[in-house]
């Protein structure tokens, strides 16, 4: 019994691994950056998976947590959700892009316009996903 529990957390860890994805990055957005950086995420687990407990971490840093804004914390399989930055704990991606209408989360990360930096994206303290390095992006990228 014992051995068949290990190997179910083994292979639900494997899982949760491979449960989200950076899709996408906003470092460097045109003008100011104050609240507009964000990072997509996506699902490409077979299940839903409860965002509440993903933090990140910038360049090595200690854990961020993240927070709702709209649309829940449940991410549907195959589907994206984005993570915007806070300025004064507020994000300013709605109001750069205002026709989304999936899920927002935001968090008090900032992320480099100079240099080379690294993201992990983390689910129950288990890193899910890293971005190993990326350099800045020009500006509106």
């Amino acid at each position: 019994m014992k051995k068949l529990l290990t190997l179910f957390f083994y292979i639900a860890s494997i899982s949760q691994t491979q449960a989200l994805q950076i899709s996408e990055v906003m470092s460097n957005p045109t003008g100011d950056d104050s609240g507009r950086e964000w990072i997509e995420i996506y699902n490409n687990s077979s299940s839903t998976l409860d965002l509440s407990t993903v933090t990140l971490s910038i360049k090595g840093g200690a854990a961020v947590a993240i927070s709702p804004v709209s649309g829940g914390t449940t991410l549907a399989v195959n589907d994206y959700a984005i993570i915007g930055s806070t300025v004064t704990g507020a994000t300013k991606f709605l109001q750069d892009y205002p026709p989304y209408s999936g899920i927002l989360l935001k968090s008090s990360i900032s992320l480099v316009n100079t240099g080379v930096t690294s993201i992990d994206v983390k689910l129950n303290g288990t890193t899910v996903d890293s971005l190993a390095s990326y350099t800045a992006a020009k500006e509106g990228y």
